[in-house]
Order: structure tokens, then C-alpha cells, then sequence
């Protein structure tokens, strides 16, 4: 049985991205970089990539969107892949942000200007990758208009989750971080579907073509 589509993404979103905040803060030192690339520096864990590569797998799953289980499998590698990807840009880009930053503002709000622009490469990797995942997994192509609404969503998550919980402890900003990007991915993906399926459902029924 199929389930409707923007709940699926709503629920998977949000345990993913709980998830994914939950391990990078009790088991940062699991499956990290260099557990599988000898003598390379550690960074943060890749379990979060297999955790949201398993979650936009999953969503095509349970709406009945799915490819076969070879593409599914692709779409974990792809997110795991850019999971990885994303934090090591995202690091290496610091010294050059800062640069950017304007030296006037105060220290304080230098550091999360810079973090926020920083992470915003990595919603760049990370929103591309995720839309290629997700079109891998159901078997169809994702429009650039999606992708790029998709990168948007995910820029005002990371200026929402860093400015809105700037004073957060123990990391709630990471957490809301997480869970908002992560469910505004999935959220932006199957919004599209669901509208390129009525169009075609609308065009099926007029005998005019549908829009790939």
C-alpha cells in the first residue's frame, strides 16, 4: 500500500535528522573517514550519511516511488558519499570565508557569519547530491527547478537552525539543523513528484503529453 507522500517525508525527515544529531554527539569517533581511507585525518562520522542515504531510499520505498534495489542501493553510496564530502568542503572553506566576513562586526557574530556561509557549501554538495539520490532511487529524472528550490530550502534551514538557536547548549543548534535540512530535502523532492504525477495523471486524461 502506497502512503501519501509529504507525511512520509515530514516523519523520515525529522528521525533522520534526530538520528543523525544523536550520533555525531555520542559516537562521533564511528565510521569516520579514516576508517576507510588509511592515514587520512578522522573528521566527523559517516554514519549520518547512511542514516539520511537510508531515509531517501526508504521514502520511494513506502510511496510506492521506488526503482529497483540496485538504485536504491546507489542512493545511500551517493549520500554517504556526499555526507562526507559536504563536511570536509565545508571545513576546508573556513579560512576563506573568513577573509570574506567583514572584520568590523563583532567576534561573536564573525564566527557564525563565517559557519553559516561555511555550512552553505555544504548545503550546496549536499542539496545537489541528495536530489540525484533521490531521483536514482524512483527511477526518474529531478528538474532543475527542483534542485534548485532544494538549495534554497536548504540555505534558510542553515541560517534558520544557526541564528535561530545561536546561544543553543550542547549543540540543539545541530540538532535543529539536521532536522530541518534533512526534512526540507525530502519535503522539496516529493512535492515535485507529486506534482509532476498530476500533471501527467491531468495529461492522461486530456490526451495532451505531460512534461518529463
Amino acid at each position: 500500500m502506497k502512503i501519501s507522500r509529504m507525511p512520509t517525508a515530514a516523519v523520515l525527515g525529522v528521525t533522520s535528522g534526530a538520528l543523525s544529531f544523536l550520533t555525531i554527539k555520542y559516537y562521533p569517533d564511528v565510521f569516520t573517514l579514516a576508517s576507510i581511507v588509511p592515514g587520512a585525518e578522522k573528521g566527523m562520522s559517516l554514519v549520518p550519511g547512511v542514516i539520511f542515504g537510508v531515509a531517501v531510499a526508504l521514502s520511494m520505498v513506502v510511496t510506492g516511488a521506488a526503482g529497483r534495489l540496485p538504485a536504491l542501493a546507489g542512493t545511500v553510496l551517493i549520500v554517504l558519499a556526499a555526507w562526507g564530502a559536504a563536511y570536509h568542503a565545508s571545513v576546508l572553506v573556513v579560512p576563506t570565508v573568513e577573509k570574506l566576513v567583514p572584520a568590523a562586526l563583532e567576534k561573536g557574530n564573525r564566527d557564525l557569519l563565517t559557519m553559516t556561509l561555511a555550512m552553505n557549501v555544504g548545503n550546496l554538495i549536499g542539496g545537489i547530491a541528495t536530489m540525484v539520490a533521490a531521483g536514482l532511487a524512483a527511477g526518474r529524472r529531478v528538474p532543475g527547478s527542483t534542485v534548485l528550490l532544494a538549495l534554497i530550502a536548504g540555505s534558510l534551514s542553515v541560517f534558520a537552525a544557526l541564528y535561530g538557536a545561536r546561544d543553543s547548549k550542547d549543540g540543539e543548534n545541530l540538532a535543529i539543523l539536521f532536522i530541518l535540512w534533512q526534512t526540507a530535502m525530502l519535503s522539496v523532492v516529493h512535492a515535485s513528484f507529486m506534482r509532476l504525477d498530476d500533471e501527467a495523471a491531468r495529461a492522461a486524461r486530456g490526451g495532451r503529453p505531460a512534461r518529463p
